[in-house]
Parts: structure tokens; C-alpha cells; sequence
């Protein structure tokens, strides 16, 4: 890609940028600990410096295509604002409704049974009750709110008219990176607590299968942040502003 090649890009791409062009260069920058979701409007060159990273060999390292194998084919970036918002709700929030049960169930038994000797079991099923609470919350709103007055803006938009009666995103959109930056700090004190995740040795089945699914859920809820904060989001206040140039034309 051009943008991979030009200095003055790289000077100023945000982390968020570089997964929406390329998303196999999620998993180089996981593996260097950058968080390319509630992180991603950050520059590249300060996550770096934040990070007491060399810059040019990170640069170096996202320079190189991964290998495609089991790389995500999705075109995000040129998917409408419509078509996102029912793939986020197909493909991540009937993931998170689907999965929650589960989960709960695997965690009360867990630390009903294993908490005693390991404290943060507790301290995990308390973290997970706040994400919990935080996202079933968040869902509702993007579900109620957000979500339609973007198909609203967009089918507007497609037929190059204005979207009448429709609610201003700037505050929404807000309101959901907000939502998303603590969840992701819950998110992070959960896997601190659990060496990411890992079960000790001698777990139990549904030990080592608790933690499997809340690694999964983390990942998933990384990629479902990174396709709201730096694709869907800026995509729908683009199409708020074609709206309302329309309205003044």
C-alpha cells in the first residue's frame, strides 16, 4: 500500500488507520502490546514513544504483509455505514448475547468452587460483572439510538436527500467511546489478573474453558472497537456532514 511507503504518512497515520487499511496488521501490533482499538486515533510515532518502542522497527515489522493465511478477506473500509452497522450487530453483538450465559455459568461455578485458594477468581467475577452491566447497557444504546439513526443518515444519503428529523451523532458517538475506553480498562484488568487469560496448572475443564471464552470475548470485543471507533463512526459523521451540505444546497 502507497501509505506504507511515504515518510510524511507515517509521520501522522494513527494506529486506528493502519488496522482499517490492512486488518492482518491487528495481530503485529497486538504482539507488540498497541492497542489498535479504544487506542486507535492515537499517532503511531507517540504510541511509540508512549511505549518506549523503536519506531522504524515497528514500522519495519507493519511494512512486511503477514502471512495470509487465515487473514480476515473483509473489506471493511469500503462497506457502507448501513451494511456495517448490521454486520457489528450480526457478527458482535449476537456473539456477546450468545456467549454471556455460558460464561456467567463457567464463572460462578469457577470461583464458587476455586475461589478460596485463588482470590482473583473473586476479583474476575466482580470485573465481569461490571463489563457485564456496562455492555449490556452500551448494546442498548447503539441497538435503540445509534444504529438507526445511522441507516437513517444512510439511506438518505443514497438517494441524495436529507435524513428528516434525524438526531446529531456527535454526541452519541461520543458517548460510545466513552463506553468503549472502560470496557476496554476492564478488559485489561481482567487479562492482568489472569496472566491473559491463562489457567494455572491443573486446572479443571471448566477452569481452562472460563478462561478460553473470556479470551475470546476480549478479542472479539477488540475487533467490534476497532470497526465502531475507526471505520463505522467516522464513516457515519461523514455522512451527517454530506446531509446536512445537502440540506443548505
Amino acid at each position: 500500500m502507497q501509505w506504507q511507503a511515504s515518510a510524511a504518512v507515517w509521520s501522522e497515520i494513527t494506529v486506528g488507520q493502519i488496522v482499517a487499511q490492512d486488518i492482518r496488521k491487528a495481530e503485529i501490533l497486538k504482539s507488540m502490546g498497541i492497542d489498535f482499538c479504544c487506542g486507535g486515533k492515537k499517532k503511531l510515532k507517540d504510541v511509540c514513544a508512549e511505549k518506549e518502542l523503536d519506531l522504524e522497527q515497528v514500522k519495519a515489522a507493519l511494512s512486511v504483509a503477514p502471512a495470509t493465511g487465515g487473514a480476515d478477506k473483509n473489506d471493511y473500509v469500503n462497506w457502507s455505514a448501513s451494511f456495517l452497522v448490521d454486520y457489528i450487530y450480526n457478527q458482535h453483538h449476537l456473539y456477546y448475547y450468545n456467549n454471556l450465559p455460558l460464561i456467567n455459568e463457567l464463572l460462578n461455578k469457577v470461583a464458587g468452587k476455586h475461589g478460596d485458594r485463588n482470590p482473583e477468581l473473586l476479583r474476575l467475577h466482580r470485573y465481569f460483572g461490571q463489563l457485564q452491566q456496562e455492555l449490556n447497557e452500551h448494546f442498548l444504546k447503539e441497538e435503540q439510538v445509534l444504529f438507526p439513526a445511522i441507516k437513517q443518515l444512510s439511506a438518505a444519503a443514497g438517494k441524495g436527500s436529507v435524513a428528516q428529523g434525524a438526531i446529531s451523532l456527535n454526541a452519541p458517538i461520543g458517548v460510545m467511546e466513552a463506553d468503549h475506553e472502560m470496557a476496554g480498562e476492564l478488559l485489561e484488568s481482567m487479562a492482568s489478573i489472569t496472566n491473559n487469560f491463562t489457567p494455572p496448572p491443573g486446572a479443571c475443564n471448566s477452569y481452562a474453558l472460563l478462561f478460553a471464552k473470556l479470551k475470546d470475548l476480549r478479542d472479539d470485543l477488540h475487533m467490534h472497537v476497532h470497526l465502531e471507533n475507526n471505520i463505522l463512526f467516522p464513516k457515519a459523521l461523514a455522512l451527517q456532514e454530506q446531509t446536512l451540505v445537502s440540506a443548505h444546497l
